[in-house]
């Protein structure tokens, strides 16, 4: 009787110290993975860019203030292993690549709607500046955009300048904007017409234009550089 009380003392003694070895396991794995958020390197990489950014370009504090509240998305390639972290908060976007996995160096862009465009790198906690671009509002600019590329259209193809009316007069609604590494892309919608504009970020702003209208067979592609208008094609179905 004995023996059997003291068997079964000791195999609750077992099991507390097993039950205790796995709480203990999981809190530390709880704790481990909860650091690895917090510190993650990128973060610091970001903030590092944000206040160079603020400090070397006034006029750029109202859209990157670091007050904002950013959400982190991880992605890696598959095909390179390259390692991408992408900070969003509204139209701002901080994205930065894993360029060395021995130095401490990163490939840092940061785009704001198209209107604020920055290149660098970190390394060692030092930024590097290397292509900086500011049009004041974003918007703004691609309103010049729109306008000069409908005026062009007008001129050059009668056939849809009664359809087009006046581009002064047209309240354009952002359907979608899509930025991507190197690369900024907003899709415009007004009635039965749709207006792309899409650019790389370069140090010379190029804009590449779409207008279509669906309803009328009508598409035009071309390029808007410097105020210049550059036509590439040019179609109307429903005109023949």
């Amino acid at each position: 009787m004995v023996i059997r009380e003291a068997s079964r003392s000791s195999a609750v003694v077992i099991f507390a110290i097993a039950l205790l070895t796995l709480t203990v396991g999981a809190s530390i794995l709880l704790l481990d993975t909860i650091k690895v958020k917090i510190n993650e390197p990128t973060e610091k990489v970001r903030k590092l860019v944000i206040e160079y950014i603020r400090q070397k370009h006034p006029e750029a504090i109202a859209f990157v203030g670091e007050n904002l509240t950013w959400i982190l998305e991880k992605q890696i390639s598959a095909e390179t292993g390259v390692e991408e972290y992408v900070y969003i908060n509204g139209s701002c976007k901080v994205k930065i690549c894993r360029a060395s996995s021995i130095h401490l160096s990163y490939d840092v862009e940061m785009i704001y709607d198209g209107g604020i465009f920055w290149i660098g790198k970190v390394e060692n906690d030092k930024v590097i500046e290397m292509l900086y671009k500011f049009s004041i509002g974003g918007e703004g600019e691609k309103m010049d955009v729109k306008i000069l590329v409908l005026e062009y259209i007008r001129r050059h193809h009668p056939d849809a300048a009664s359809l087009i009316g006046d581009p002064y007069k047209i309240n354009w609604t952002k359907k979608s904007s899509e930025i991507k590494v190197g690369y900024s892309k907003t899709v415009y919608v007004y009635d039965d017409w749709e207006l792309t504009i899409g650019h790389a970020t370069t140090a010379e702003l190029i804009y590449e234009v779409e207008v279509k209208n669906v309803k009328e067979g009508i598409i035009w592609v071309g390029t808007v550089s410097n105020r210049t208008v550059k036509e590439t094609s040019y179609s109307h179905f429903k005109s023949r």
